[in-house]
């Protein structure tokens, strides 16, 4: 019979090299005593240059410290220097990460899946390097597909939840808290794990407003709980450090939520930027009560600007001091301002992306004109995309059977959504603009409504077919220039087109004169007149090209029926593009 394996002590295995890092340092001279304390069995080789790297900025917690130690204890080294780091630091570092990692690269393991039941699950954000604010606990049943770099957390009513093991996903830092008989896991997401129906054949998406967890979506944080005798703790954690995540320890403080505050706003551009910014999620409303909010927004003065600076400034980062990010989106904006200069025809349009688990609310951007736009307030329009969590376009191809979230997008089409005092109701869209999956909505002011706007741009009544009326209707929201209107000394010719043999020459290709296109590349600031216009006039779409035989002095254009889609009242020749040369 075979002698028993013993494992060796000590001081029998092989000497390793690690790379020791501690981050979020108030003093660098904090190590001091940490370090002229280290026990015999680790030997510091090596002191590295202090290099911040891509950690998020933490108050005054700017400092890090990285030595190279020489050590036999193998895996235990990073318990055990963590706990003497905890036992000798000085009480001021409170923020403290400590990361080891090997430097020898472990060797690969074989693909494995692993399940275990009876789970601990906290969805939260982070306040702080160590602090977690935790919205809701579940008990769940976890099985992490290394083939799939996937971590499946199945939850009651048999909701999945999907943690990609991805640095596209996951922020490069994921917090590891070694207790007694537990190790916690804390991963900060950059996007909204996605929900599944069935936790076997994840193909079923569906919407975190269809479940019990409306608010699913303004999660930042998940701490997953597993048993340290796990076999799916060990994989994880050497999972995690072969692609490269950074793995560090600390002490994790969770809390239980405190009560939301309720801001009244009377001004919609502070309501708006407001609630711009609180869509980052919980990681921005958990620390609303140390900013003093009340006094900043009964000021009169305009507070959009800073808000829309913060939200920008908060959108990559899992954590941050808010009344510090705070005081410096204030001082940026007093120095710099906003730049509210618009390019000659576009003006600014409000955005917002809806995903299967949030609406996001941005900042306005600029918009080339439409005709709709023209005629209207574009204070009232907002352009609203739809994509997945990580704003990518969604798939019929990739989720068989998509149905959970077009129902979910669907009831934004039907009931619109409300932001502050202002109701968004659905609008319309391009053609070009559907196959992006982006929509106008609008809010009614002076009487004048969406329904007002689409009866009013033409007579659409004889289109039965959805489709085309939204392609009809969608010519008014074409990009366009507003060249001229065609008054009565100028004519407009409707003309059959040419046909022979049964084949259509001049299908939506109409003409223009020589005198007319000359006044229409002068009101595009044009120095040479183009050959051929791309058009929208009333209800017509196409290509005029210039035609010397309409004579020289004559301003006229001729329509081709083929151009003629609907009727319309407008008498505004709008320009999308011109001729030029190619390449």
């Amino acid at each position: 019979m075979a002698a028993e394996k013993k494992d060796k002590t000590p001081n029998e295995r092989e000497m390793e090299l690690y790379e020791l890092h501690i981050f979020y340092l108030e003093k660098e001279e904090s190590v001091q005593e940490f370090l002229n304390k280290l026990p015999s069995t680790m030997v510091i080789k090596e002191e590295i240059d202090t290099k911040l790297g891509n950690l998020p900025k933490y108050s005054k917690y700017t400092r890090s410290c990285s030595w190279i130690i020489e050590t036999s204890l193998g895996n235990a080294f990073s318990t055990n220097i963590f706990n003497h780091w905890v036992e000798h630091k000085p009480s001021r570092e409170i923020m403290s990460w400590l990361q080891t990692l090997p430097l020898k690269r472990r060797s690969f393991r074989a693909p494995e899946t692993i399940v275990e039941c009876n789970v601990k699950v906290m969805g939260g954000s982070m306040t702080s390097p160590v602090e977690f604010v935790k919205h809701w606990e579940e008990v769940a049943v976890a099985e992490f597909q290394q083939d799939s770099s996937v971590l499946v957390l199945t939850i009651s009513a048999g909701i999945a939840i999907e943690i990609k093991l991805s640095h596209y996903i996951l922020h490069q830092h994921s917090i590891m808290q070694l207790q007694n008989d537990k190790t916690i896991f804390c991963f900060n997401v950059k996007f909204c794990p996605k929900l599944f129906k069935d936790p076997y054949n994840r193909k079923q998406r569906i919407s975190c407003r269809g479940t019990r967890y409306p608010e699913f979506g303004l999660l930042t944080s998940f701490c997953v709980q597993f048993k340290n005798e796990s076999p799916i703790t060990s994989r994880l954690l050497w999972y995690l450090r072969y692609v490269d995540f950074a793995i560090v320890h600390t002490q994790l403080s969770v809390s239980d939520q405190v009560q939301e505050m309720n801001l009244e706003i009377k001004n919609f551009d502070n309501a708006y930027a407001w609630r711009s910014l609180c869509c980052q999620g919980y990681k921005v409303t958990n620390q609303l009560r140390t900013l003093g909010l009340e006094e900043i927004l009964s000021e009169e003065c305009k507070y959009s600007d800073v808000f829309t600076t913060l939200a920008d400034h908060l959108a990559g980062k899992p954590f941050f001091h808010l009344k510090e990010e705070m005081q410096d989106a204030i001082k940026l904006t007093e120095s710099y301002g906003f730049d509210n200069k618009v390019p000659k025809n576009y003006t600014m349009v409000r955005r917002a992306v809806l995903t299967p688990s949030r609406l996001i609310l941005l900042s306005k951007e600029p918009v080339y004109f439409n005709r709709i736009l023209r005629q209207y307030n574009a204070d009232y329009f907002i352009r609203l995309v739809y994509r997945d969590e990580d704003f990518e376009k969604i798939s019929g191809m990739k989720y068989r059977g998509p149905q959970h979230l077009l129902e979910d997008m669907k009831q934004h089409f039907i009931n619109g959504f409300t932001i502050h005092d202002r109701h968004y109701e659905f609008l319309g869209c391009s053609n070009s603009q559907l196959r992006e999956h982006s929509f106008w909505f609008f809010s009614s002011y002076d009487c004048i409504t969406a329904k007002f706007i689409r009866q009013s741009s033409g007579d659409l009544s004889k289109e039965r077919c959805v489709a085309s009326y939204v392609s009809r209707f969608g010519l008014c929201f074409s990009s366009s220039w507003n060249t001229l209107t065609i008054e009565e000394h100028q004519e407009v010719r409707f003309e059959k087109d040419v046909t022979r043999n049964g084949y259509c020459f001049t299908d939506g290709i109409g003409k223009i004169s020589k005198r007319l296109a000359a006044k229409v590349a002068k009101s595009m600031d044009l120095n040479i007149v183009p050959s051929a216009f791309q058009i929208r006039y009333g209800g017509c779409k196409g290509v005029i090209a210039i035609d010397p035989s309409l004579g020289e002095n004559r301003e006229i254009i001729v329509i081709r029926e083929s151009m003629k889609k609907f009727e319309s009242n407008s008498k505004s020749l709008e320009v999308l593009q011109v001729s030029r040369p190619g390449k």
